[in-house]
């Protein structure tokens, strides 16, 4: 054994912090591990779910115990698992999108119970296991439309603008389609790719998502969704782009424009008389968005 400070014994020469985190971490891990294999232990397959994705409880509830099929309305957490041709059970990962030449990533190492509504097919690794997971969580035919898709030559995409009235449009469109004039109570997932370009001319890629119910008895299409296109929906894209420390090169020549900045080189900008909170940050294009709306089987938990 290495005796104590010698660096063969901690070749990373990593803190005591980082190796109990690290410990951690593995032993969460191990629980994961452990957790997925007991509930899936007693689960029995049918010939007919073999080469698809399914969900089994991964909460008990008083209805359904640890392992067994649900829906997606299921109201505990659930692990998406895949059926193989020889009925072989594995944990269903999904996979971020990444930049261009870059491999892509799984989402977790090691499975996890997550709620229903948080599955996602759309970042399934085949062809064949996103069309099978599609028809268990989305309502039939919705994944075939179309994203609204709005590119910009050479300024920033104008989301008030142009984004928003072209997503309305295709919300009323495609529920016309699936529920035409019957009151229903649905949700509509909205996926944001949004692809940025930076000073140096390189390209990457934002992605945001997220979920609203209509009750049976809201019929105001742009009432309902309008408000939530142009807040919440457009903050969470804000957001997104703000954690990779960037801001529209619309929004900082906003603040660049205003009466108490000029003058100033963008470090000493500020708003409201303070510091403008992404006056550091690296300005990049919006040169394209697109919006892919889908009908949801179950209202998001």
């Amino acid at each position: 054994m290495p005796e104590q400070g010698d660096p063969m014994g901690n070749p990373r020469r990593m803190r005591a912090s980082e190796i109990a985190a690290r410990l951690v971490q593995q032993a969460k891990q191990k629980a994961d591990t452990k957790a997925f294999s007991d509930a899936t232990r007693y689960f029995r397959t049918r010939k007919a779910e073999r080469g698809t994705v399914i969900l089994i409880a991964a909460t008990k509830t008083r209805r359904v115990a640890v392992g067994q099929r649900v829906t997606k309305n299921f109201k505990g957490k659930v692990y998406p698992v895949y059926v193989n041709k020889n009925g072989k059970k594995e944990f269903y990962r999904e996979y971020k999108k990444t930049d261009a030449g870059v491999k892509r990533r799984a989402r977790v190492k090691t499975p996890q119970a997550r709620p229903p509504a948080s599955v996602d097919p759309s970042q399934f690794a085949t062809k064949s296991s996103k069309k099978k997971a599609a028809t268990l969580l989305f309502a039939r035919g919705s994944q075939m439309q179309k994203p609204v898709t709005v590119t910009s030559a050479t300024g920033n995409v104008r989301w008030h603008e142009t984004v928003v009235p072209k997503v309305l449009d295709s919300i009323g469109k495609l529920l016309q389609k699936e529920i035409g004039d019957r009151p229903t109570t649905l949700s509509l997932l909205f996926e944001v790719t949004a692809r940025v370009e930076m000073p140096d001319g390189s390209i990457r890629v934002i992605e945001h998502k997220d979920s609203l119910g209509k009750q049976a008895s809201q019929t105001n299409i742009d009432k309902l969704y309008q408000p939530f296109l142009e807040r919440k929906l457009y903050a969470g894209v804000a957001q997104s782009l703000e954690d990779l420390q960037l801001v529209s090169a619309g929004s900082a020549r906003y603040v660049g424009r205003l009466p108490e900045n000029k003058g100033k080189l963008q470090p000493k900008w500020t708003r409201k008389k303070k510091p403008w909170v992404k006056r550091k940050f690296e300005v990049a294009r919006v040169a394209s968005v697109s919006v892919l709306t889908t009908v949801m089987k179950a209202v998001a938990q």
